[in-house]
């Protein structure tokens, strides 16, 4: 602490190298912090416990939750988006979900409960999008998510437009559409449209030509036309115009 004046150097160095330090040796690092908290408050803040719990979470997501409680930390849902990043791979977040399960029933308030699994399934949709559209959907699959879960997992796929970088974007809204309830779906689809064609019009375009008819490319084409017809109106015409008579139509012109 005293080769630094500055504070917010000094919190930086102390947060990285616990993460870093858990990653390897995660009961090192938590030796270490048991025995400096009282030296050093003003370091060893919750941020820094933060850290350190998502970089044990890298090697044992289990000691990780177990870790939130021993640490005392005063806002868990942190540490727990922390867990559930750490998961990168399919394997990593089968074992997280495992952990994660077993760290709720630990939570008495079904509110609490609920808000954390909802949230830590959103990091682990987050996590497993940035992987192959089909890695990550054989994944969801296996996961056997309760619906619920599967809402919100959906909620936390990666932005559309990382996921059109990707070349992903249209398999997830065609997955969206298979696997959520309608009203969910609907609203998703929408979503994640509108960002893939504010990135990429013509890709998005494209994966509409070719898409089978059904509710998930009504939802898609009214989306696609509402985002286009500020610069493209006659085109946003056009595909509004194939859809059916009715108020999906009428609503889009």
């Amino acid at each position: 602490a005293d080769l630094f004046k500055d504070d917010g150097m000094k919190k930086n160095l102390i947060t990285s190298s616990l993460n870093r330090w858990a990653k390897d040796d995660p009961l090192g690092a938590v030796n270490w912090v048991r025995k400096n908290s009282e030296k050093f408050p003003d370091l060893i803040t919750d941020d820094a416990k933060q850290q350190l719990i998502g970089g044990a979470a890298a090697q044992n997501p289990k000691l990780a939750f177990q870790l939130i409680g021993e640490l005392g930390l005063k806002d868990a849902s942190q540490a727990i988006s922390q867990i559930a990043r750490a998961a990168k791979t399919s394997t990593e977040r089968t074992a997280t979900l495992g952990a994660l399960r077993d760290y709720l029933t630990t939570i008495q308030d079904d509110s609490t409960r609920k808000n954390t699994l909802n949230n830590a399934i959103q990091q682990l949709g987050d996590s497993a999008s940035r992987e192959d559209f089909v890695t990550a959907s054989q994944w969801a699959a296996n996961a056997k998510l309760t619906p619920d879960e599967v809402v919100s997992f959906a909620d936390g796929l990666h932005d559309s437009s990382e996921l059109a970088r990707s070349g992903d974007a249209g398999q997830w809204v065609e997955w969206v559409g298979a696997n959520l309830p309608a009203d969910k779906a609907k609203e998703k689809i929408q979503s994640m449209v509108r960002s893939w064609t504010q990135n990429d019009y013509q890709a998005a375009g494209q994966w509409l030509t070719n898409a089978p008819d059904g509710p998930t490319k009504t939802s898609a084409i009214r989306s696609y036309a509402e985002t286009i017809a500020s610069y493209e109106p006659e085109v946003a015409s056009q595909w509004t115009m194939t859809l059916p008579p009715g108020k999906d139509r009428d609503e889009t012109l």
